[in-house]
């Protein structure tokens, strides 16, 4: 086996969530203690059968779920980021304390997350869940919910934030070169000033709502079907070309009259 880290997301009833009917719930660690070995699955095979693992639990992340990190025993079958097992057992839950977290920026990301879902109407998130200058540079989090939570400088260059819910998160100074922000579910009052956008996807998502002052986009920023108000397109410096393709609003009243020099 590879001697990287090999991760289980599991629901709230210790289930894999997704295919978890009729599944038993994992036996999870305890007191310090790992869970028991699951039963053995003789050979396993990816999307076939045996108990699956993965180096990349963004890919299976609902939100709320729990992660846990896993030990292998007997057969493997090994594709793309899965691993198959013949057997595994649970050896400790990750969560803010988690000693190796600094290390693992796109879980930390996932973890905060799980917070807002969690405390969907908490003002003050804690300090762990403060992702200023965190790095998840070409990390894979579609549908990611940062509402309310600051991640100033937050380096997101090639990452894959496609469905994600941006509501009132302050992303001042944020790095999005190449990432992929299409369809996002709500940017109202995300803060994205001196954010950078160039080479980004930002097609389908409706910015009228957002902050873009001094944000910095391209003419290979792809901005098809996506949603701006006039005085936006004016600061973004949007070419004709582009213009064309997206949809430009009356800015809302409290921007009337704003300097856009």
């Amino acid at each position: 086996m590879p001697s990287l880290l090999l991760f289980k997301v599991l629901d709230a009833q210790a289930k894999p969530p997704y295919h978890s009917a009729g599944r038993n719930p994992y036996d999870l660690p305890e007191g310090g203690e790992p869970g028991r070995w699951t039963a053995s699955i003789s050979n396993p095979k990816v999307h076939v059968r045996g108990y699956h693992l993965t180096r990349d639990p963004a890919l299976y992340w609902k939100g709320n779920n729990r992660l846990f990190v896993a030990q292998v025993q007997g057969d493997t079958d090994i594709a793309g980021d899965k691993v198959a097992c013949e057997s595994v057992r649970l050896l400790e839950e990750v969560g803010p304390e988690w000693s190796l977290l600094s290390l693992y920026p796109e879980i930390r990301a996932l973890l905060a997350w799980r917070w807002r879902i969690e405390n969907p109407e908490e003002s003050m998130p804690p300090k762990w869940a403060n992702l200023t200058r965190l790095n998840i540079s070409r990390a894979k989090l579609a549908r990611i919910v940062l509402s309310g939570l600051r991640c100033t400088s937050l380096n997101a260059n090639g990452a894959e934030l496609t469905g994600a819910t941006l509501t009132g998160a302050i992303l001042t100074g944020a790095k999005f070169r190449r990432a992929v922000l299409n369809n996002l579910a709500d940017t109202t009052g995300a803060d994205c000033t001196g954010a950078d956008f160039r080479g980004a996807d930002l097609s389908g998502t409706d910015w009228s709502n957002a902050i873009l002052v001094g944000a910095q986009v391209s003419p290979e920023t792809v901005v098809h079907g996506a949603r701006f108000t006039r005085s936006q397109t004016v600061q973004l410096g949007l070419t004709a070309e582009q213009r064309k393709l997206v949809r430009i609003v009356p800015d809302p009243p409290q921007r009337q009259g704003w300097s856009i020099a």
